[in-house]
């Protein structure tokens, strides 16, 4: 039992690194940065479970917020879940839960590698895009309190349409590539491990 939480706390604090790394690795010019983040928080679901990988996500977060230089381009602190891009932060918690939803669903053997990380990418896609659920509607309401703050008038909401123009349409192609790196990963490198340390525990 002591080993087995010992594996547990490591691989929590393996992804949390693993989040935290990703996290530097950013395309600059959007209001919303582009980062490898969700690649190792939907990989740490498929590899701890739904439980774990959320926890690993949280501990991130909780990082942060207590003043690690752990987000986007080094950020860091509360303020940054206040921000316009807090909600892809909190997302990424649904985003580790629903991606660990998918870590037991196997295919028969006699269907090819590739249709495999056709499937498994299917399956993902609804894990990597739970995160706009949270992201948009917060991305809307802080754009609104920000024009409050800015005008000292009426809180002033953007249009839905201008919300996805801004949160999910420049990422919507990224994110689907990102499921599909994942997939492959998982499928070509990661499972047959997974399948073992499954067993072995």
């Amino acid at each position: 039992m002591t080993l087995e939480r010992i594996h547990r706390t490591a691989s929590i604090a393996l992804f949390v690194a693993l989040i935290t790394a990703s996290s530097y690795i950013t395309l600059p010019g959007l209001q919303i940065p582009f980062t490898a983040q969700s690649i190792f928080v939907m990989i740490a679901g498929l590899m701890l479970g739904s439980t774990l990988a959320a926890s690993s996500v949280l501990i991130w977060l909780l990082l942060g917020i207590f003043g690690l230089p752990v987000f986007a381009q080094g950020g860091a602190g509360f303020a940054i879940l206040l921000s316009p891009r807090g909600g892809y932060l909190i997302g990424y918690i649904f985003m580790a839960y629903l991606s660990g939803c998918c870590r037991y669903m196997t295919f028969p053997m006699r269907i090819p590698s590739i249709v495999k990380v056709g499937l498994r990418t299917i399956i993902l896609l609804p894990a990597m895009l739970s995160v706009y659920l949270i992201a948009l509607p917060w991305l809307r309401w802080q754009i609104g309190a920000v024009a409050i703050t800015n005008e000292a008038s009426e809180i002033s909401w953007i249009t839905w349409q201008r919300t996805l123009l801004i949160g999910f349409w420049p990422f919507v192609i990224t994110d689907i590539i990102k499921t599909i790196i994942v997939a492959f990963t998982y499928e070509s490198v990661l499972k047959g491990n997974n399948q073992k340390s499954q067993t072995e525990s």
